[in-house]
Order: C-alpha cells, then sequence, then structure tokens
C-alpha cells in the first residue's frame, strides 16, 4: 500500500507560509488504519510521560518521619546491703553475711534498710542453708540516729522478750556486726522505746556500747 498525501494548495501556502493548514486537510494525509496507529502512539507516549512524571514526584517526594525506635530502659542495678543473721559452727553461733538488695524507692538509709531486713528474718532457702535469727518475730525498728562516731537503734519491746544469755548475746552481735558492715566500726547503742537498754534479759545481761 502506497501513502499518497492529498494535494495541498501549495501556491496559497507559499504566499501565506505561517498560516495554519485546515485540519480537515492534515487529517485527510492518513488512512484509517494509520490514524488509529497514530493515536495509539500518541497514547502510549503520553502513558509513559504520565508514568516518568509519577516516579519522579515520588523520589523527590522527602521520606516521611518513621518514629524513633524505643530505647530500651535498663533497670538499675539495686544497691547491695549485707544483713548478718546467725549460723552454728559446730557447738558455737556465729554471725554470716548475707547480701540483700535495698530498695531505692523508698526514703529509708541503706542502714535502715538492712537492719528492716535483719528483724524480717532469713528466707526460706537461707533457713535451709542452716541461717537463724535470734531477734524474736515481732521486733519492730522505731528509729535510727548516725553521728560521726555511733549509732542509735531504737527497737520495740519485743526485742527483749525470751531466751537465755546465749540468745540475748546473738541477738546484739547481729545488729552489731549488721550496723558496722553498712556504717563501719562504729559505736552501737541500743534504746527500747525511747528508753536506754543496758541489761538484756532475765539474767542481767550487760549491754556495753
Amino acid at each position: 500500500m502506497t501513502f499518497s498525501p492529498p494535494t495541498l494548495p501549495w501556491r496559497q501556502f507559499r504566499e501565506h507560509p505561517f498560516k495554519a493548514v485546515p485540519a480537515q486537510a492534515v487529517t485527510g494525509w492518513f488512512s484509517p488504519r494509520q490514524k488509529n496507529s497514530l493515536e495509539l502512539t500518541v497514547l502510549l507516549a503520553l502513558a509513559l510521560l504520565l508514568f516518568l512524571g509519577t516516579m519522579a514526584l515520588i523520589h523527590s517526594s522527602p521520606a516521611p518521619d518513621l518514629p524513633a525506635a524505643a530505647t530500651p530502659i535498663l533497670a538499675e542495678p539495686q544497691p547491695i546491703g549485707p544483713v548478718h543473721f546467725s549460723k552454728l559452727q559446730g557447738d558455737t553461733s556465729i554471725t554470716e553475711s548475707i547480701d540483700r538488695p535495698i530498695p531505692t524507692h523508698t526514703n529509708h538509709t541503706a542502714l535502715e534498710s538492712a537492719l528492716q531486713q535483719l528483724l524480717a528474718g532469713p528466707t526460706a532457702e537461707e533457713k535451709e542453708a542452716g541461717l537463724y535469727s535470734e531477734i524474736p518475730a515481732g521486733t519492730r525498728l522505731l528509729g535510727v540516729t548516725v553521728s560521726w562516731n555511733a549509732v542509735t537503734i531504737n527497737l520495740s519491746h519485743e526485742f527483749t522478750e525470751g531466751g537465755g544469755s546465749t540468745s540475748m548475746i546473738q541477738r546484739v552481735e547481729e545488729l552489731k556486726d549488721t550496723v558496722q558492715a553498712v556504717e563501719g566500726p562504729k559505736k552501737m547503742k541500743l534504746t527500747i522505746e525511747g528508753k536506754p537498754l543496758t541489761v538484756l534479759g532475765g539474767e542481767g545481761l550487760e549491754i556495753t556500747e
């Protein structure tokens, strides 16, 4: 099939080269089949331009701000406080230091926390390991005063009840060793509900500083 463009008024074109050519004249150049092919080509070109423009817009747009990864919060290690419980060594009672975590979310000092845990007694696991306390159950810590060379501990009256001289000596040793493990070699003074304790138990055990 040969393509033969229609005859145009060339004289008119030469005289007026910039004058618009009638649309009927231009479309008359192509056969219906060629028109369909041309329209398809134009549509494909437009689709390609649209696709390229969309891709350029996507790549030029700033990336959305993503939330920063949450930083794991590590629990702060709790300070360790030594608590001294009693333990038999042969026929003799001694004290043995047990490390206990000291809560940091309370208003208690390290010494107060250690004494509170001492008065609470050993755990079931510690009891299985042979630890025990001579301090009577129910004894309460009423106050602690610390100076540069001494520590005064005020306890409830339960501390003085029950037991013989051996038990009395050992409960004082548990207190003293716990205090000195936290505060160093300071003197320890005991008061029972505000009154100085100088004699402990029915056997008249003297309490020295």
